[in-house]
């Protein structure tokens, strides 16, 4: 099997588990099992979570496990260290919670399940997450984000970020806008400092008095129509 075809497959055993199944012999995990424990309940859910990230990279065929932050789990990277531990620990046959040896009749000791472990705790500490690009939804900035008056451009992008949590996603930033701005030649660039072009100087762009670039309120809507593509150049695409 390829490296897409692997993790599907342990996936599959893994929802078998979440939902209580021995996925080997297809009957219901024992009571008795660490399996049933709901700490362990949690973990594979956020196991299978994290797997299906995987698989829909395009990376996945290279051994490449870039995902991007979940951005509805808090502190991932300390999540997904503990699980990486916990499949470890299973693999070996110990309780990840109390460090003691499981009993020899236990359901993780079936072969096979021990090794879709062990393979779950590789791809877990080969799993690297990534910040996501720049993205705002358009129609929930708010109102208070637009100034009637002109703006400098590092305040405009300033209240972009302001809601933005940096340890998941790729802030914006002054030389972003400035890239784009040039890219569609609003702005021209001239020994590292930005003016605006004739068109740009009619659709709304100025320059300040300590030389940077003004915006007026329809040169603020334009940018955040076009974070989309602002941030799509600022990563090569």
């Amino acid at each position: 099997m390829d490296e897409k075809a692997l993790t599907e497959h342990a996936c599959g055993y893994l929802k078998e588990l979440y939902a209580g199944v021995d996925p080997i012999d297809k009957t219901p995990v024992t009571a008795d099992s660490i399996l049933k424990d709901q700490r362990l309940g949690r973990c594979l859910e956020y196991v299978i979570g994290v797997f299906g990230r995987i698989s829909e990279s395009d990376n996945i065929s290279r051994g490449d496990y870039r995902i991007r932050f979940s951005p509805d789990v808090k502190r991932e990277p300390e999540v997904l260290r503990r699980a990486e531990y916990i499949f470890r620990k299973l693999s070996e046959g110990i309780d990840p919670f109390t460090d003691k040896k499981l009993d020899s009749s236990d359901t993780v000791h079936k072969q096979r399940l021990s090794k879709c472990f062990g393979y779950t705790a590789y791809v877990l500490s080969s799993t690297v997450l990534t910040k996501s690009p720049f993205s705002v939804d358009e129609n929930l900035i708010e109102s208070s984000v637009y100034s009637d008056d002109e703006i400098t451009l590092p305040s405009f992008v300033e209240k972009l970020n302001a809601p933005i949590d940096g340890e998941k996603m790729n802030r914006i930033d002054n030389s972003m806008v400035i890239a784009y701005l040039a890219s569609i030649m609003l702005v021209s660039i001239s020994g590292g400092v930005a003016s605006p072009t004739r068109m740009g100087a009619q659709l709304g762009l100025s320059l300040g008095d300590t030389g940077e670039i003004m915006l007026n309120r329809t040169m603020q809507k334009l940018i955040v129509k076009n974070l989309e593509a602002i941030s799509k150049k600022a990563e090569g695409k």
